[in-house]
């Protein structure tokens, strides 16, 4: 091989198996550094929330709580008189004065 009078060396073609085999710390972060590097956190498509019943959600809220209150009336109406009529009619409180 001849000498030649340039200071820079000559570019060697080395292949990536060869590349990896002589550099085994070099790994796709540091040959790669040209190319843009892809994030991983990417956001992705969020869907816009679509409601799939037929009446609109204040409406159903509305119908939920006065179910509620409907139910809840319908039983104190029941279990009242039911108390009431315990505490009349019971032989445990046969000594206290009734009014009538």
């Amino acid at each position: 091989m001849a000498r030649t009078d340039s200071a820079v060396l000559p570019a060697r073609r080395i292949s990536p198996a060869q590349e990896e085999f002589l550099y085994p710390e070099m790994d796709a972060r540091f040959t790669n550094s040209t190319k843009r590097m892809a994030t991983p956190f990417l956001r992705k498509q969020r869907r816009v929330p679509a409601r799939r019943g037929p009446l609109p959600k204040k409406t159903t809220n509305l119908l939920k709580c006065w179910a509620l209150h409907l139910r809840a009336d319908s039983t104190r109406r029941i279990v009242m008189p039911s108390i009431y009529r315990y505490g009349d009619r019971s032989w445990r409180f046969a000594s206290i004065q009734r009014p009538y």
